[in-house]
């Protein structure tokens, strides 16, 4: 129980740190074995807490708008300028290949950020190798508008 609790204490700070409180392209939850039990994953310890970070299949321009807006940067940004910070943000994509290059990364910071904050609880993330597909076949996130991205084991330090 005191592993779980870690890794939602590290899920929830997570939202401090990141640069916006708006709409992320990426969740991060915790999810235990039992619930992928079957689905064939390379591991050779047996932590029962694991953690998965999935994409979101609907992220579009408008959630960009909502994460610009909601941005640290717009919080310093002066009134008459703010609509063309959102503007100048949403701007510079061009097509679908950037949006998801930029999804991408903040993807990645999110799970650098994730990595930092469960290391602080003494807790390691280890990557789990799964046909992320199978997982989602499983779980069927694909109806959630999610698609697994990176499957985590969590190991304590202690």
């Amino acid at each position: 129980m005191e592993i779980e609790r870690k890794i939602d204490s590290s899920i929830l700070n997570l939202y401090q740190l990141m640069p916006s409180t708006g709409e992320w392209p990426f969740t991060i939850m915790r999810i235990d074995r039992m619930q992928i039990s079957g689905l064939p994953i390379e591991t050779s310890s047996v932590s029962e807490c694991l953690v998965l970070v999935l994409k979101r299949t609907d992220f579009d321009i408008e959630d960009i708008s909502d994460y610009a807006k909601d941005s640290k940067e717009y919080g310093v940004v002066p009134t008459a300028y703010k609509q063309a910070f959102v503007e100048s943000f949403v701007n510079k994509f061009d097509n679908t290949q950037e949006i998801n290059q930029w999804t991408d990364n903040i993807t990645s910071m999110g799970i650098g950020l994730i990595f930092q904050l469960t290391r602080q609880h003494r807790l390691e993330l280890k990557t789990l190798r799964t046909l992320l597909y199978d997982l989602d076949f499983h779980i069927e996130f694909d109806a959630k508008m999610l698609q697994p991205y990176k499957l985590f084991e969590v190991i304590d330090l202690e």
